[in-house]
């Protein structure tokens, strides 16, 4: 044996038959795409279902959405077949039919020339409804509240109705389109695009239908604290020589006020100055109402003011007794001297004929006196439009007493 491996011919022989071997594995064509020659093979091939329908008719159930194309080749290129089906669809031609449960075949669209295949399920079981438009308005449901002491408006759209499609039982539960905006804590108008919402008369939601459009825009005002002022003349400067103002009306009296509410809190009335200088006759005036800090807003921004103009006249009243007003509790304050004065008015001659000396009081405001005073100014309570032009004295001798002091 040893002798029948030394003989070199024999191993000539072996190298030769090992290289013809690994030729011939070498020499054998080496693919990535498997390509089935012989039997015949099926290929699955899943594809939606499309449902063709008449207008006005659409699909509310379809039993099997999902059919199967079953390819069939003896000589099928499984790596190939996906790119081939590309473009492929089912469908179920259900024109022609009306609302109702149709039973239709399925049919195969796009398939690759000299293929054969089968489709799986070969029918599907359709429901079909009739599908109809109306217009319904747009409601706005405001939600939540906003700052506190703000209030909001009557909301407002840029479209007041839309379209609304959907299979006709369905639409007839449709009452209204539902857009909903929240304003809580608001304390400025609210601006917001919003998408709408088919309701029914209970408000709940219906779904299944289409609205065009789909969204409007929705303003909802919110305003500031408002409050009322009243309005009161205030007279600037004098009328000419020898007359004088015997009424000043104001209209409107009242004046509607937003802005903030701590600005406001104590807003109770507004001076509007009215300047009757130099004027000998009525007359009626556009007044601007000053704007109070604090306030945003003002209704009405201006008043009308009459002014009613008369000649003047003066008046004397003798021996008016001085009186104390205001004196705090526990503090006596007596008038020592004098006990009355003489008092000069000048005002139209129709105020003036009507004024008595009860009308006119002189008085020592008592409110801030302390134990050390012992004078104090005389105050003169006369009605509008009246002046004081002269008093016999304008200051009182006085003593204050506090609780528990012997003097």
């Amino acid at each position: 044996m040893n002798q029948f491996f030394r003989n070199h011919w024999v191993m000539r022989i072996a190298a030769l038959l090992m290289s013809f071997i690994i030729w011939l594995i070498l020499s054998v064509p080496q693919s990535d795409t498997a390509v089935v020659t012989t039997g015949v093979q099926k290929y699955p091939y899943p594809c939606s279902v499309q449902v063709l329908a008449n207008p006005g008719i659409v699909v509310t159930q379809i039993n099997n959405p999902t059919a199967v194309i079953e390819v069939q080749s003896t000589d099928l290129n499984l790596a190939s077949l996906p790119a081939q089906m590309i473009g492929v669809t089912v469908r179920a031609d259900a024109r022609g039919l009306g609302p109702g449960v149709h039973t239709v075949r399925l049919k195969a669209i796009g398939m690759p020339a000299g293929v054969d295949y089968t489709i799986q399920p070969s029918s599907v079981t359709v429901t079909l409804a009739g599908q109809g438009t109306t217009t319904r308005d747009v409601k706005v449901q405001v939600e939540g509240a906003p700052a506190h002491g703000y209030q909001t408006g009557t909301p407002m759209l840029d479209i007041s109705s839309v379209r609304v499609t959907g299979v006709t039982d369905v639409l007839q539960q449709v009452a209204s389109v539902q857009a909903t905006l929240s304003v809580a804590g608001a304390t400025q108008t609210v601006t917001r695009v919003v998408s709408l919402q088919a309701v029914d008369s209970n408000g709940r939601s219906v779904s299944g239908v289409t609205i065009t459009p789909p969204t409007v825009t929705v303003t909802v005002p919110v305003q500031s604290p408002q409050v009322s002022a009243s309005l009161t003349p205030q007279l600037v400067g004098t009328p000419a020589a020898g007359y004088a103002v015997s009424a000043v009306s104001v209209q409107p009296k009242t004046v509607q006020l937003r802005g903030d509410a701590a600005a406001m809190a104590n807003l109770l009335a507004i001076s509007v100055p009215v300047d009757v200088q130099g004027l000998k006759a009525s007359t009626v005036l556009r007044v601007a109402i000053p704007h109070p800090t604090g306030v945003s807003s003002m209704t009405p921004s201006t008043v009308r003011v009459s002014v009613t103009v008369e000649p003047a006249e003066t008046k004397e009243f003798s021996g008016l007794p001085v009186k104390v007003q205001d004196a705090p509790d526990g503090t006596g304050v007596k008038i020592v001297s004098p006990q009355t004065v003489d008092v000069t008015v000048s005002g139209a001659k129709s105020i003036l004929d009507r004024l008595q000396p009860q009308d006119v009081t002189v008085y020592v405001d008592a409110s801030n006196v302390t134990a050390a005073d012992t004078s104090a100014p005389l105050n003169v309570a006369i009605p509008n439009w009246v002046q004081v032009t002269n008093m016999s004295d304008s200051t009182a001798q006085i003593q204050v007493t506090e609780s528990g002091d012997k003097t």
